[in-house]
């Protein structure tokens, strides 16, 4: 290492530690503090970041002198540094233009995404460039693989249930400590490429072997643990790159080279006649183990589609047509919900049964919809420019034919996936590396202390610089953090200690932060949860439920769901207090979620039940010739269809609705649709047709006895007058509180 200075080599070692954190963050999941995994190696990352990245600049002007050599345009980066410059710029417009600035900005806790982060990202990739030297690139990459070997190890210990008192079990695609399975597929996915490539190149027979040995046990991983079929492409792909790509040595060994390259012409032939094979002779692969069996049978299917889940296609259509709607700067970065709820299609595959989508499940029309065709294009340019121009690099650095094969894989596997932390991480870093390699000569750093002094930036600026880096650390880091142990610990509580649950999460609701809508959003999730298991307690949460959609509405406008449980509880709520100010605002929030998703059948339903409960039939008939017209084979279209059919008194067509809603995977026998049946039924005292809808309701729930009176009276009106007896009977002994009632009710026979 060159001696700078005292003070210049003690912030070097700060610096290089930073860095060892940072990458050892994909290990960090302990709950409740550190989950969602994701997000939290986030906060953790860009908390570290922003500290040191102070240091740089109050201390370390020469480096900056790196980043304008690396601009000019006879310099190897100036194509990537402008590209990934640019790339960053275009982001940055788009989050400006973003329709929700916050939730751009800031992202959800469950993705550990916003341009907050990916302005840290593009900081990190740039901060590596300038600071990390020749020696300690090589000791950071080494110390990446240990830390991606043990979250590897991590996925089969919960595969096989080994330390279960400590990790959590996953029998099936663990995600080890980053919360998704693909996920870890794709952090992994370049460290598998570097591994092999220092295993051709180490001299040491031991390092040499230990290198095999990890990439071996990475690819077990991805191809047995998480079982994703975009990294197995990706690999596959990646794979065949390294070995024709890579440099031909001399003499004797070329002709062994030549003989591998030519293997891997071979190579992906024979995996597809193994696709094929599998695909056709699929009782083959039955008979294996469970953990052979699984993989092979979830890789015959890269032959359909390329392995896509029908739902995933049908995802990239909404958000192609969504594209051209804002096809310059996109919707906003985290944005790619409201572009995918206004354009749904419910006809198309499998997203009768999928509403929700906040990726797209692809980075590059991820991109295209949050930011724009400027960004992608931007990205693809940084990107391929990099793995161009390491091809150059290869003949003096080796490693970076893994390098290159590494990237070259998780591209071709993030076409099928979702981004994560570690993933961006991951990427950034090796990006920065993949920069240095490609530079014409490693920079060393020969500053004095003298020229190091920044001169721009006098101690004033330092000063303002210093408090909004501790209201950054404090409001925006640590503050969140505690909120979300507290709602973790909320969530834990809500099953068997609500009214405790229920504490925390009315006092997490009150502090204000960008971190409120999600907290709300939780809150709104477990009220929601224990309404369906205590139905009895529906008017009273209804309540908190409005009140806390309300604020959600406020906080962001564009998310529909907020606007539904806002419109639903506010109905609840209206039927025991009948107020016209209450049905009014339910009404218009039902409308808001209908126009930003018009054409979802969860939406076009519970506003129909709206109608429904306030008398207005009219309405309620222009929901069903809407949805009748737009998505008539959904299972909510076909149900509110027979509920419509029914209140205008039409038993037949509304039981021939009613059936084909069953056939559709509705569930017509559910508490709530036996009561919505029930009420239909009652419109026009078609007592006959409600007792068997009674009879269900008990069976599902006999301690209501309010059931028991309605059926009771369902056989007194429809002549049925020894069972209404025996019913009354019943409910007398059960309810003694009830005798005066049921002798009124046995004396008017």
């Amino acid at each position: 290492m060159t001696k700078i200075n005292e003070t210049g080599n003690k912030l070097y070692v700060i610096y290089i530690i930073v860095f060892f954190i940072i990458l050892a963050l994909p290990l960090l999941d302990i709950s409740p503090w550190f989950s969602p995994s994701s997000w939290i190696q986030a906060v953790i990352f860009r908390s570290l970041l922003v500290v040191v990245l102070f240091v740089f600049l109050a201390k370390d002007k020469e480096n900056f002198k790196k980043i304008k050599e690396g601009f000019h345009p006879k310099s190897p980066l100036f194509i990537p540094l402008v590209a990934l410059s640019a790339y960053f710029v275009t982001v940055f417009v788009s989050t400006l233009t973003s329709l929700d600035i916050s939730f751009s900005l800031w992202g959800s806790p469950e993705r550990g995404a916003g341009f907050i982060n990916f302005a840290f990202f593009i900081a990190f990739c740039l901060f590596a460039l300038l600071t990390v030297k020749n020696k300690e690139w090589r000791k950071l990459i080494d110390f990446s693989l240990i830390i991606c070997f043990l979250v590897g190890l991590m996925a089969i210990f919960q595969q096989f249930g080994i330390f279960s008192s400590v990790i959590t079990t996953s029998s099936f695609r663990p995600a080890a400590s980053l919360g998704n399975p693909i996920i870890l597929a794709l952090y992994i996915v370049p460290f598998l490429f570097i591994s092999f490539s220092f295993f051709i190149s180490e001299i040491n027979k031991t390092k040499k072997y230990l290198y095999l040995s990890l990439a071996i046990f990475l690819s077990v991983v991805i191809i047995f643990i998480t079982q994703t079929r975009a990294a197995l492409l990706g690999i596959l792909i990646g794979f065949i790159w390294f070995l024709i790509s890579y440099p031909l040595p001399a003499g004797e060994q070329a002709k062994k080279w030549a003989a591998i390259k030519i293997g891997a012409v071979i190579l992906p032939i024979l995996f597809i006649i193994f696709i094929f094979f599998i695909n056709n002779q699929a009782q083959i692969a039955q008979k294996l183990p469970n953990l052979i069996k699984e993989p092979i049978l979830r890789a015959s299917t890269l032959i359909k589609g390329a392995g896509a889940d029908p739902s995933r296609i049908s995802v990239w259509k909404i958000s192609l047509q969504a594209f051209l709607e804002k096809p310059f700067f996109g919707y906003g970065p985290e944005n790619f919900y409201i572009a995918f709820n206004k354009y749904y299609n419910p006809n198309l595959p499998a997203m009768n049964s999928t509403k929700d989508f906040d990726r797209a499940h692809n980075y590059l029309i991820q991109i295209l919809v949050e930011s724009g065709i400027f960004a992608l294009l931007f990205y693809l340019i940084f990107y391929i420019s990099v793995i161009w121009k390491l091809q150059k690099a290869k003949a003096s650095h080796p490693v970076a034919n893994g390098l290159q094969a590494g990237l070259i894989a998780l591209f071709i596997a993030s076409l099928a996936s979702i981004d994560g932390t570690a993933i961006n991480i991951t990427f950034f870093f090796l990006s920065a590396y993949s920069l240095y390699l490609i530079s014409p000569k490693p920079i060393e750093n020969t500053a004095t202390a003298k020229n190091n002094q920044l001169k721009f930036l006098k101690a004033p600026a330092l000063f303002v610089l210093f408090i909004i880096l501790v209201i950054f650390l404090w409001q925006y880091n640590f503050v969140p953090i505690q909120m979300n142990e507290q709602l973790n610990i909320a969530q834990s509580l809500a099953d068997n200690n609500w009214p405790e649950a229920s504490k925390i999460l009315n006092e997490q609701s009150q502090i204000t932060t960008f971190f409120l809508p999600f907290t709300n959003y939780i809150y709104l999730n477990l009220l929601v949860n224990r309404i369906i298991a205590h139905p009895e307690e529906n008017l009273t949460l209804s309540e908190k439920v409005a009140e806390i959609s309300e604020t959600n509405s406020a906080l962001q406008s564009y998310d529909y769901r907020n606007w539904l449980r806002l419109g639903e509880s506010l109905e609840t709520i209206n039927k025991d207090k009948q107020d016209p100010v209450i049905i009014q605002k339910a009404g218009d929030a039902l409308n808001k979620a209908v126009a930003l998703s018009p054409a979802n059948p969860t939406v076009t339903y519970s506003s129909f039940m709206n109608d429904i409960s306030v008398k207005d039939l009219q309405n309620a008939k222009e929901k069903v010739i809407y949805c009748q017209k737009e998505f008539p084979g959904s299972g909510e279209c076909l149900w509110i269809s027979g509920l419509l059919s029914i209140y205008s008194n039409n038993l037949t067509a509304g039981q021939n609705f009613i059936s084909n809603a069953q056939k559709s995977g509705y569930s017509t026998e559910t508490e709530n649709s036996l009561n919505q049946l029930a009420m239909a039924y009652l419109e026009n005292k078609h007592f006959q047709e409600m007792i068997p809808v009674y009879q269900a309701l008990i069976k599902i729930n006999n301690s209501q006895v309010q059931y028991k009176v309605s059926l009771m009276l369902a056989y007194k009106y429809s002549g049925q007058f020894d069972s209404a007896r025996q019913l009354a009977g019943e409910i007398q002994n059960t309810n003694p509180e009830l005798a005066g009632q049921v002798r009124n009710f046995l004396s008017s026979f």
